[in-house]
């Protein structure tokens, strides 16, 4: 401490990271091994431990995503089969409703035929009786 700065290393900072020899973690979640150890050990290892773990939570939010990507595919089928199925309602209903028009017109025309056959036979049957 020439300048007043203190060089020693009370925390094991330095020889940890030096000389680091992994202890098993049974040993790092047993609180009294862990205040027999340095700080700077047991910090490094439950580095290690974390970074283990980060494999693990990655490759499971990745299956949730090719889940979450898979259901999102299966609704936007769902959406774009359900406009198909709009629009072939709408063109199918167009064509009934031409197609009842066109009926219609033909009974009408069909039934004013009928109709006026009747009065001309009526007529007809009227100026006879009329002449005779």
């Amino acid at each position: 401490t020439s300048v007043g700065i203190d060089t020693s290393d009370p925390a094991g900072w330095s020889s940890a990271v030096k000389g680091y020899t992994p202890t098993s973690i049974q040993s790092y979640r047993n609180p009294q091994s862990i205040q027999k150890r340095h700080s700077g050990e047991v910090a490094l290892e439950y580095q290690k431990v974390r970074d283990k773990d980060v494999a693990v939570l990655l490759s499971r939010i990745a299956k949730l995503l090719l889940d979450y990507e898979k259901r999102v595919e299966e609704i936007e089928s769902f959406v774009y089969m359900h406009c198909v199925g709009i629009q072939l309602e709408k063109h199918f209903s167009n064509l009934r409703s031409k197609a009842l028009a066109a009926w219609e017109k033909k009974d009408r025309y069909h039934n004013s035929y009928q109709y006026s056959n009747q009065k001309k036979i009526t007529a007809r049957s009227q100026r006879i009786t009329i002449q005779t």
